[in-house]
C-alpha cells in the first residue's frame, strides 16, 4: 500500500472495486471434499454425489443445495469444505449470501488462515455485496494476524464504500495499532470512531491511554483522558497511573505527583510509579515523603512497593539498610521477602564490594525458605570475580554449572567477566 490512508476520511464513491482483494485473483486448488454419511440428515443415501445439477442456480447460495451444503459444513466447522461448496455454487451462476460468506470469513480469521479469508472476501465481492460483518471478520482476521497495512487499507475501503464500521471493528484496530506501536494512528481511529458516533469501551481507552504513554505522547494520552470525561467515561485509576509512570519516565516526577493529587481511588501502583521517579531523580527524601503520605492515606503497601524500596536503597549504595528494612517488614507481618528481593540486596552488597555480606545474605534466604534462582548465584558469582577472588568465582561457577545449577551459557559468561576482571587489575 502506497502510504498509510487517512483512517477517517469519507472518499467519494468510484476508485475500483476489490482493490484490498487483489492478492485472492489466484483461485484456491479446489480438492474435492470427502464427506462421510451424517447422522441428522434425513436422506437415506449413504454419500453425496456432488453431480452437476442441471438446473440452473437460484440467487442466494441459501437457497441452492450447495448453499444448503456450504452451511451444513459451517455449523460443523469444516471450513475448507465450506469454501469448497461456496466455489463451486458460484461457479454455477450462484449470488454469494453475505451472512454465510460472514461466517466463513470469521471462522477462517479467527483460526489464522487469512489468505482464506480473504479468498472467501474476494468470492463475496464479485458474486455479492459485503457488509459490515463480512468486512469486520476479515478485518479482525488482518489484526490478529498484525497486518497493519491490510487492516487499514480495508478500513479506507470501507469508508470508499459508505460500509460504516462496528464498534468492534474499530476496537480490534485500535487494540492491535497500540500493540504494534503505533499510538498516532490508535487515536486516529478513535476520533473516526467517536465521529460515526460509535462508543470506544474502556478496554479501548486504556490500551490507547498506555500506548500513547509508552510513546511519550503525554499531551496526547492527557487529551484522550479528557474526551473520555467529556463522554461520560471519568478516566480510572488505569489510566492516571499510566500516565504518571510515563511522566515519570520522562524525568518529570514532580508533574507526576501533581496528577496524583488530582486522582481519586489512588491505589500502591498509583504511589509506586510516583516513588521510584522521584528516588531515580534524586530526590530521596521526596520519595519517602511520599511512602509517608502513603501509608497515612491509608494506601497498603504490596510486594512491588517493599521491592521498589528495596532495589532503591541497594541502588545508592545502602544495601545494609536495605536488609534491615526487608527484615522489619517480615517482623511486622504482611509481607514475606521473594527473590527478588533478596536479589536486590545480594546485588546491592556485590556492588560495594561487601561480598561477604551478600554471601551472608543468601544463607539467611535459603535459612527462611526461599529458594534461590540461576540469577542469585549468577549476581553472587560475578561478585567475588570482581572484588579479585576470580579463582574461587570460577570453581563457584564450575560447581554450580556441573551441578546444573547454572547454564552453560552463564558459566561462559562468567569466564568473559573474570578475564575482563584480570585485564583491568
Amino acid at each position: 500500500m502506497a502510504g498509510t490512508p487517512r483512517l477517517l476520511e469519507l472518499h467519494s464513491p468510484g476508485p475500483p472495486r476489490s482493490s484490498v482483494f487483489l492478492c485472492a485473483n489466484r483461485p484456491f486448488p479446489k480438492a474435492k471434499p470427502s464427506l462421510s454419511p451424517s447422522s441428522s440428515s434425513s436422506s437415506s443415501s449413504s454419500s453425496l454425489s456432488l453431480r452437476a445439477d442441471p438446473a440452473p442456480m437460484a440467487v442466494h447460495s441459501k437457497d441452492t443445495r450447495f448453499g444448503r451444503l456450504l452451511a451444513r459444513s459451517l455449523k460443523a466447522g469444516k471450513l475448507d469444505e465450506a469454501l469448497y461448496f461456496l466455489e463451486h455454487l458460484l461457479s454455477r451462476g450462484g449470488r454469494a449470501d453475505p451472512a454465510l460468506c460472514a461466517k466463513l470469513i470469521k471462522g477462517f480469521s479467527s483460526r489464522g488462515q487469512v489468505a482464506k479469508a480473504v479468498r472467501a472476501m474476494a468470492l463475496l465481492d464479485r458474486h455479492g455485496e459485503p457488509d459490515a460483518a463480512a468486512y469486520a471478520a476479515l478485518l479482525a482476521g488482518f489484526c490478529q494476524a498484525n497486518l497493519i497495512d491490510q487492516a487499514l487499507q480495508l478500513l479506507d475501503e470501507m469508508s470508499q464504500r459508505a460500509v460504516t464500521p462496528t464498534a468492534a471493528t474499530y476496537r480490534a484496530l485500535i487494540g492491535v495499532l497500540c500493540e504494534q506501536g503505533m499510538a498516532g494512528l490508535a487515536k486516529e481511529a478513535m476520533e473516526g470512531m467517536l465521529r460515526k458516533g460509535l462508543k470506544p469501551d474502556s478496554q479501548s481507552y486504556d490500551s490507547l491511554i498506555a500506548a500513547l504513554c509508552r510513546e511519550g505522547k503525554l499531551a496526547a494520552a492527557v487529551e484522550v483522558m479528557e474526551a473520555m470525561a467529556a463522554k461520560g467515561c471519568p478516566p480510572d485509576v488505569i489510566n492516571y497511573n499510566a500516565v504518571m509512570g510515563g511522566l515519570c519516565k520522562k524525568g518529570m516526577a514532580e508533574e507526576a505527583v501533581e496528577v496524583l493529587r488530582q486522582m481519586k481511588g489512588k491505589n500502591s501502583s498509583s504511589y509506586n510509579a510516583v516513588v521510584g521517579g522521584l528516588w531515580s531523580q534524586g530526590k530521596r527524601e521526596r520519595a519517602v515523603e511520599m511512602v509517608a503520605e502513603m501509608a497515612k492515606e491509608g494506601v497498603g503497601f504490596d510486594e512491588v512497593t517493599y521491592n521498589l524500596l528495596v532495589s532503591c536503597l541497594c541502588r545508592d549504595g545502602m544495601a545494609g539498610e536495605a536488609e534491615e528494612l526487608v527484615g522489619e517488614m517480615e517482623r511486622r507481618g504482611g509481607f514475606r521477602a521473594s527473590v527478588i528481593t533478596y536479589n536486590a540486596v545480594i546485588l546491592g552488597y556485590c556492588k560495594v564490594g561487601r561480598v561477604e555480606e551478600a554471601i551472608e545474605a543468601l544463607a539467611g534466604m535459603v535459612g527462611k525458605g526461599c529458594r534461590p534462582n540461576e540469577a542469585t548465584y549468577v549476581i553472587l558469582v560475578e561478585g567475588l570475580a570482581c572484588k579479585g577472588r576470580r579463582a574461587e568465582a570460577m570453581e563457584m561457577a564450575g560447581e554450580l554449572a556441573a551441578r546444573r545449577v547454572i547454564s552453560g551459557e552463564s558459566l561462559k559468561r562468567f569466564a568473559r567477566t573474570v578475564a575482563a576482571s584480570s585485564s583491568s587489575s
